[in-house]
């Protein structure tokens, strides 16, 4: 199969084009109920020349569609420019400038009526019926011309209500909504996908043969910003990469992001250079500030820049901050905190513009000397003083020194062991037993995926719930992924693509012994245990979609328990055996669902819009855990099993948090999360609130799963 994904060119009117349904509809309304003008606006890459170039196989058969590219400089009269470019698109004699100089509106009118007279008479000598023409002005790169803006618009409005049968759409470089309100002027905007439209970008054009894990999508969609060039992008990268293997998984998309930001550096520096010298300081600080992951007020940039040395007022940098949002840089996300569209541009900054730099190209702010270690002032010496803090310092080394001696004695004499030397111990031989828990701390071990870089392979580990004694399970050159503990903790169940597909596996808890269960070309994901530890739920592709399946542990006894053209995948078992939560977007997004165990009575519990997923039963079976992007990044949300007492638990806007799980005797969670950069896993006290983090590694540790 030919690579779908077109990054090199707009899309042509053959070319597979996903999604603007609702734009497409106002266009062609519009027209129909005799709309003569439109202004369509976005920003460079979110499509609009490729929305143009579809719009002759959506309007029908009644309407003419002509692009006519343009680029009038900075200034120009408008109406003459779209005159010189008719004349071009309609392949017309060009306009008499003397003429039009001298009655310009009266000029335009029997002008254009000439053009369009001529390509009818064209059109009906080959048979053509009498059509409406819409001339498209591709692209107005400023919102301004020599008549002024509003001017210029009544200008075309009066032309238009003399000249039958045409139509005109204006294309305009800008984020923002032309500040005009005009009778007879109808606004299109085109803005970023949201993540079912990237879903069915990636998706669509590669149905049957690559498939993508929904955190793949999500994650394309939260570095791209639902830029559709940036989205295609990866589709194209990835296909090259993914298509013999037939799918696509988070680890896959992580290992392409620095390609894709090579091949989009020229976008990137368009949009640098697109705000003004201090909207790039304020945009490079917006960047660089750790631990905020893209989100931030004007407050925290001045905080930022002032630990640099740039004293800068807030209300510059608030203007700034509004200068980077019209530009679709930023985004307001309600009072003073803005947020990045797209993640790969952050990172493209990062690695690429420096503060310091920036700072050279605005007059006014000059970064002050920051002082850093000791410094040399010119005032005399206090030596008595520095006689006393001598001598305090020696008797401290002096006390260390004997207490120190006094605890090798009795270690070596048969004393007991100081508590920091039992403790290296510990970790350098770890055990089965599980020693007496802390209060506040959690018994039991976590099994989780890690892998030391992002373009490594995922691994299997297991650890205690504090993070002590992390042992690593699995040793290949693939991914391995997603475990789950049986319930007795004797075994793991896990996916991985070491057969060049996905599979579940089944291992013993100390790693050994790992065979392959399923056995099956398609891909298997999502493995669930049964209570008693006899079956195993998960999704397969194996009949075309993504559905729910049964088996025993063994791989023996398939039943398939859901049937339909949905995805569904993500499979829970409640505490009792009787039911399953799952994920399905059977109802045009991805929510939580829960049905009887033999697939019967299946039911929606989640109402959200925004996507839900990873669910996972409280060991009372009186309450379910998700993930949900409804607060516009990833949160734990916890609710009651008939959908009450809806609750966010992380409450973490900084940050995007993953994969919920209980313990078995349930007062708190487990979940992996971005909060301190990179990924760790974390527990969440449901009493106290208090959230730790149990990894503390520069691994990407995720996917956690509580065990005995």
């Amino acid at each position: 199969m030919k690579n779908p994904y077109v990054t090199d060119r707009p899309l042509a009117p053959g070319d597979f084009f996903a999604n603007r349904e609702a734009s497409f509809r106002q266009v062609r309304e519009g027209l129909d109920t005799g709309q003569r003008l439109f202004l369509l606006y976005g920003h460079p890459s979110i499509g609009k020349t490729s929305f143009v170039n579809q719009l002759s196989t959506r309007l029908g058969a009644n309407y003419r569609v002509h692009r006519a590219p343009w680029a009038p400089p900075r200034g120009a009269d408008l109406l003459w420019e779209s005159m010189v470019a008719t004349a071009r698109a309609m392949a017309c004699d060009p306009p008499d400038d003397d003429a039009y100089a001298q009655d310009p509106i009266p000029y335009a009118q029997r002008y254009l009526t000439a053009c369009l007279t001529a390509t009818t008479d064209a059109s009906s000598s080959q048979g053509q019926s009498l059509s409406t023409h819409l001339l498209c002005l591709d692209a107005l790169a400023v919102a301004d011309s020599k008549r002024g803006w509003e001017e210029t618009l009544r200008a075309f409005l009066a032309v238009l209500e003399r000249v039958e049968n045409l139509a005109l759409l204006l294309i305009i470089e800008q984020a923002e909504r032309p500040d005009v309100n005009l009778d007879g002027v109808s606004s299109l905007a085109l803005d970023a996908l949201d993540r079912d439209e990237t879903y069915e970008l990636l998706m669509a054009p590669v149905q049957g043969t690559m498939t993508y894990d929904y955190a793949a999508v999500g994650r394309i969609h939260r570095l791209s910003g639902g830029e559709p060039f940036l989205a295609q992008l990866f589709g194209r990268i990835l296909f090259e990469k993914r298509a013999s293997a037939g799918w696509v998984g988070p680890p896959e998309v992580e290992q392409c992001v620095d390609e894709v930001m090579t091949e989009a550096a020229s976008l990137f520096e368009a949009r640098w250079q697109a705000g003004g010298p201090l909207a790039r300081l304020v945009l490079a600080a917006f960047a660089e500030m750790l631990g905020h992951h893209g989100v931030g007020s004007a407050a925290d940039v001045a905080l930022h820049l002032s630990r640099l040395g740039f004293q800068i007022p807030e209300e510059n940098i608030v203007a700034a901050l509004e200068e980077l949002a019209s530009l679709a840089i930023l985004d307001r996300m309600g009072g003073d905190i803005y947020r990045f569209e797209n993640d790969l541009f952050r990172h493209w900054l990062k690695r690429k513009k420096d503060v310091v730099e920036a700072a050279r190209q605005v007059r006014g702010y000059r970064r002050q000397r920051v002082h850093r270690g000791f410094a040399v002032r010119e005032e005399s010496v206090d030596w008595v003083a520095l006689l006393l803090w001598g001598v305090a310092g020696m008797l401290l080394f002096l006390i260390a020194f004997l207490w120190r001696s006094r605890q090798k004695h009795a270690f070596w004499t048969g004393g007991p062991a100081p508590t920091a030397v039992a403790a290296t111990a510990a970790v350098s031989t770890p055990t089965a037993v599980l020693p007496t828990p802390q209060k506040g701390v959690a018994p039991g071990n976590i099994v989780y995926m890690a892998k030391e870089k992002a373009e490594d392979t995922w691994e299997i580990y297991r650890m205690r719930s504090d993070g002590s004694d992390p042992i690593r399970l699995t040793h290949n050159n693939v991914n391995d992924t997603s475990p789950v503990w049986s319930p007795d903790g004797r075994h793991i169940a896990f996916v991985s693509d070491r057969d060049g597909n996905r599979e579940i596996y089944v291992m013993n808890a100390d790693g050994n012994e790992q065979i392959n269960v399923t056995l099956e070309v398609a891909g298997d994901w999502t493995p669930a245990w049964s209570p008693d530890g006899q079956r195993l739920a998960f999704a397969s592709l194996r009949d075309g979609n993504w559905e729910i399946y049964v088996m025993d542990a063994d791989g023996k006894n398939l039943q398939r328990l859901t049937r339909n053209n949905a995805t569904d995948y993500g499979p829970a078992w409640s505490p009792d055996g009787e039911r399953l939560a799952f994920v399905s977007d059977r109802d045009g997004d991805l929510n939580i669902y829960i049905m009887n165990s033999d697939g019967s009575e299946q039911r929606r519990l989640t109402q959200d819009e925004a996507t839900d997923q990873s669910p996972a039963w409280s060991p009372q079976g009186d309450q379910i855990l998700w993930e949900s992007y409804r607060d516009g990044n990833m949160e734990i949300y916890a609710a009651n099993v008939d959908g009450t007492e809806l609750r966010n638990l992380t409450q973490d806007s900084y940050a995007d948090d993953h994969g919920p799980v209980w313990p078995p005797w349930g007062d708190r969670i487990a979940y992996y999360s971005n909060r301190q950069e990179g990924w760790d896993i974390y527990t969440l006290d449901l009493a106290s609130g208090q959230r730790t983090n149990v990894t503390r590694s520069d691994m990407l540790e995720q996917a956690p799963h509580w065990g005995p």
